[in-house]
């Protein structure tokens, strides 16, 4: 499907602390995702966000890299973005059991969370 809107977002990175693998070039697929959290959860789901969630995919096979930003411009809280050596990485066994049992915490976590319209969106590298 080819979008027609318009998503712009300003953010602060704010994991990992600074720039990791900085020789990588652009990955061939990422995944961005825009969400929100209510204010007196927001320390608890980032400590957790940080701290479990997104270092267990940073795991999964064919998951290059992962960054979350605090969004200064936009209509999310936060966003965070993947950068996959395919498509299929997201539908893999390995991402899904990421997803489903990364923390004993994360089911809680994930009902604190709002995703914005449209997120998480997957995109295809179209140049080489």
């Amino acid at each position: 499907m080819i979008g027609k809107n318009l998503t712009r977002i300003v953010g602060e990175q704010i994991y990992p602390d600074g720039i990791e693998m900085p020789e990588r070039g652009m990955a061939p697929v990422l995944q961005i995702g825009r969400m929100s959290v209510p204010a007196e959860v927001d320390a608890e789901w980032n400590a957790w966000y940080s701290g479990e969630y997104v270092p267990g995919y940073r795991k999964v096979p064919g998951v290059i890299y992962a960054r979350r930003y605090r969004v200064l411009e936009g209509t999310s809280g936060y966003s965070t973005v993947y950068e996959f050596a395919s498509t299929a990485v997201p539908e893999s066994p390995e991402w899904k059991e990421q997803q489903q049992h990364s923390s004993p915490n994360s089911p809680r976590m994930r009902q604190a969370m709002t995703h914005a319209p449209g997120s998480a969106g997957v995109y295809v590298r179209v140049h080489p």
